[in-house]
């Protein structure tokens, strides 16, 4: 929350840190553009091109 990401976004990200997740896709602009340092933000496609899915 303190980087003014929506409470629900906040905690979809927080699982996914605690989760040791390596990626957090979404298609969320604005989450997309906050620097989250403990995982990597990528929208779908931007997943498929990194990862070869």
């Amino acid at each position: 929350m303190e980087k003014h990401i929506k409470s629900k976004d906040a905690l979809h990200l927080s699982c996914a840190i605690e989760a040791e997740c390596k990626y957090f896709i979404t298609t969320d602009r604005k989450v997309l553009n906050k620097s989250i340092e403990d995982v990597i933000v990528v929208d779908p496609v931007d997943f498929i091109k990194i990862t070869g899915a």
